[in-house]
């Protein structure tokens, strides 16, 4: 669970991510999280996932809300790529 209310923002994203450069594997645990928003997805699994290609991001217990959210931002980016 996020003491802060589950993630939805960019800037809650890039705190999050500060430092994490330093890993080769990323697990984001969304156990107890309901929703993140747009901005918070976008942030991490494409800004993030596209400045660090090397870093693998593995998401677990994401229910249908979150990985729906996931799987959009990605979505978006492989259209954009392939325009």
């Amino acid at each position: 669970m996020c003491p802060l209310g589950d993630p939805v923002a960019r800037s809650q994203a890039r705190r999050i991510l500060r430092r994490l450069d330093e890993f080769r594997e990323i697990v984001f645990d969304f156990r107890g999280i309901g929703f993140v928003g747009q901005g918070f997805a976008d942030e991490v699994f494409r800004m993030f996932q596209n400045a660090h290609p090397d870093i693998k991001l593995t998401v677990i217990n994401a229910n249908a809300a979150v990985d729906g959210m996931v799987r959009h931002v990605k979505r978006v980016d492989e259209e954009k790529s392939t325009l």
